[in-house]
């Protein structure tokens, strides 16, 4: 018994803990746009196909709903899958950039121009720090 009431507290602030700002932003953060939008297309497109066939209308809400749930949650791990894996990727082609940085002198200018060449500083896209004071410090920003 205790066990339910202290799991019920513990429930209680954590939903009071949440604040509408932290909703309000949500579209900010990487991946979370695209696949809300995904989600929202394939709940409306298989809503309506289920509609169009049973006539049902509540049935259809129920797979417009899950559709909508399971594609954007889909959208969203692939897409953070993926960027993780550009992160690696870009960490990785930075330091071999800096190895032979060492060893050549290439100036910074050499560098940045290997990345727009690579195609690592499009607008919109991951871009990737390298920082002057120690050279294998690699971080990525939005």
């Amino acid at each position: 018994m205790s066990d339910d009431k202290d799991k019920d507290k513990a429930f209680l602030a954590a939903v009071k803990n949440i604040k509408w700002n932290d909703f309000s932003h949500l579209a900010e953060k990487p991946c979370v746009r695209t696949s809300l939008l995904y989600g929202i297309g394939t709940g409306t497109g298989v809503g309506l196909v289920r509609f169009l066939t049973s006539r049902l209308p509540l049935s259809s809400c129920n797979w417009a709903v899950g559709a909508f749930c399971g594609v954007s949650v889909l959208s969203y791990e692939y897409c953070q899958q993926k960027r993780a894996m550009e992160v690696l990727r870009l960490r990785n082609a930075l330091g071999e950039l800096n190895s032979r940085n060492k060893g050549n002198g290439l100036s910074e200018q050499d560098v940045r121009d290997a990345q727009r060449v690579a195609g690592l500083n499009h607008p919109g896209r991951l871009h990737v720090v390298v920082e002057k004071e120690d050279e294998g410090q690699v971080g990525a920003k939005r």
